[in-house]
């Protein structure tokens, strides 16, 4: 048999004992936060000190209507104003607890309605705040009312001065005549850019018709320009083949030229020499003579014949 060393048999009693203090702790502070709850709690309002209104001291904390405690105290705090409730007795408090400054009479009472929250499982820690929400009353209101009647006295104020108007300002019904008199000549301006707009319109839907007749003209355009092209290539080769042609020509007509210029050329003889003219003129005269003989209107006294021996062909 396998025996038990006393010291782990001393460690096994301090563990247990250890472990049932810690649950006995827990299970007594959940049962103080849950069962024996709170004996004060701070609520904290947010704002000016004019959310405590006519809280006093000695005012009552009640929970769904039951009196549970009273107010204790204030205090300043940076951003708002603390509240400092004492209970009767011990009051469960959860995390989502919050307290509400409310107005249950006429006169201006105050009172501290608490909802101590429904979170049962997560209690609120000692010493922490809750938040607290004002709830005007009829005598805050009332206290208010004379900040309404100036703010009304200032706008009837304003009001007059603006439909009437005084040395600074115009008078309502002048600044509606000049807002209209605007609008008038706004219209007018408007309308003329209306009537240009539509005269450009036109215009341009003129220039988009004319355009697209230009666009559908261009194919058959392109190809009276290739032919007239075409054409003009064929005309200029003509040409050159002409040119070509002629350049001889136009070589042989400078030489003649050159020959007729010549005084000591060939031509000579005939531009410059007066007796191949004088010759000439004496042939056509004696041309002229035969002829006339020929056709019989000179007499002659000899019978000879001309073109043959035929009776009817021999000249008189």
């Amino acid at each position: 048999m396998s025996r038990i060393h006393p010291n782990s048999r001393v460690v096994g009693y301090l563990t247990v004992l250890v472990v049932v203090a810690v649950v006995g702790i827990f299970a007594w502070h959940l049962w103080n936060l849950t069962k024996k709850g709170h004996e004060y709690v701070l609520i904290r309002f947010d704002g000016s000190g004019e959310l405590i209104a006519a809280l006093q001291p000695d005012d009552p904390v009640l929970v769904n209507g039951v009196d549970v405690g009273t107010v204790q105290s204030f205090t300043q705090v940076p951003g708002g104003v603390r509240v400092l409730v004492r209970f009767w007795g011990r009051q469960a408090l959860f995390q989502d607890a919050f307290a509400v400054n409310t107005s249950y009479s006429l006169m201006g009472q105050r009172i501290i309605a608490l909802a101590p929250g429904r979170d049962s499982l997560h209690p609120l820690p000692a010493g922490h705040s809750i938040p607290g929400i004002f709830d005007p009353g009829i005598a805050e209101v009332m206290s208010q009312i004379y900040k309404v009647l100036d703010a009304v006295i200032l706008l009837r104020k304003s009001t007059v001065r603006m439909v009437h108007g005084d040395d600074s300002t115009r008078a309502l019904h002048l600044k509606l005549m000049g807002v209209l008199d605007g609008l008038d000549k706004t219209i007018t301006s408007l309308d003329a850019i209306s009537k240009g707009t539509n005269k450009v319109g036109y215009t341009l839907d003129r220039t988009g018709t004319r355009t697209r007749e230009i666009t559908n003209a261009l194919p058959s355009l392109q190809r009276n320009l290739t032919k007239a092209l075409a054409g003009i290539d064929s005309t200029l080769q003509t040409a050159q083949n002409a040119l070509q042609t002629i350049t001889p020509m136009v070589d042989t007509t400078h030489k003649i030229v050159a020959m007729v210029a010549d005084s000591t050329g060939p031509m000579r003889h005939i531009l410059y020499d007066d007796s191949l003219i004088v010759t000439a003129h004496k042939l056509e005269a004696s041309l002229n003579t035969l002829m006339t003989l020929l056709e019989g209107e000179l007499p002659m006294k000899f019978k000879f014949h001309v073109l043959g021996s035929n009776p009817s062909k021999k000249g008189q």
